[in-house]
């Protein structure tokens, strides 16, 4: 499973944006918290951790993201913003009131939106 070895970050000015895979469970989170912190690096104050792709995320993955949260809150009031599309992974999120931690958007341009240089989501 190399695929998650790499976590894809792109920068952009005070805007980041952080790609997972399909799968994110226990033996892929220390890569994806790595990315995270990557990701919040410089100037930058918003964060979007784009899940549209992902099919299936456990326990383990939702508590990198809250970790992640607190981090950005810690480094300045820095914002995630999670991408989930309509579906189970995000339904799952909502029944665990992830998205009244982290706002929750459809998509990475709808996450983007009002951002300088956001519609190159």
């Amino acid at each position: 499973m190399s695929e998650w070895k790499s976590f894809p970050v792109v920068v952009s000015g005070s805007w980041s944006k952080v790609t997972l895979p399909a799968e994110i469970d226990l033996s892929c989170t220390a890569d994806m918290t790595a990315a995270l912190d990557t990701a919040m690096t410089g100037g930058v104050n918003i964060v979007v951790v784009d899940m549209g792709a992902t099919t299936f995320c456990d326990s383990a993955g939702v508590k990198v993201l809250v970790q992640a949260r607190k981090r950005a809150q810690a480094a300045g009031g820095k914002e995630l913003r999670l991408v989930l599309p309509p579906g189970k992974v995000r339904r799952v999120f909502e029944l665990m009131g992830v998205d009244q931690l982290l706002p929750v958007c459809g998509s990475v341009p709808e996450a983007l939106e009002g951002l300088p240089g956001g519609e190159a989501g």
